[in-house]
């Protein structure tokens, strides 16, 4: 896997792009207690969480979802949401059903 960095001391791999599609398979870790401010993706997502602890919380919604190693959570295109990863390193798995982004909001 090659590793790209991110804010926050992130790293992301992308391992693969339908090239119809667009439809991206990716891999994020980064290290405990961060906060990923507010965005959005253009397509749907997918999140499994793979090591340590990620919570997701999105707009419109008091609840905070919280996933372990093996949790799984679908969150719809467009769909402002905002994360924090737990006390130790964390590493998820994400499909988009199109191409990649994040629009971060303010």
């Amino acid at each position: 896997m090659k590793w790209e960095p991110l804010a926050g001391g992130f790293e992301i791999s992308i391992l693969y792009t339908n090239p119809t599609t667009q439809a991206t398979y990716l891999v994020i870790r980064g290290p405990g207690n961060q906060h990923v401010p507010r965005h959005w993706h253009s397509s749907n997502e997918t999140i499994t969480v793979l090591k340590g602890t990620f919570t997701v919380a999105h707009d419109g919604s008091p609840d905070k979802t919280p996933l372990a190693p093996g949790g799984f959570l679908y969150m719809p295109a467009k769909m402002i949401h905002e994360a924090w990863t737990g006390d130790g390193d964390t590493t998820y798995f994400i499909t988009v059903d199109g191409k990649w982004d994040a629009n971060f909001v303010e």
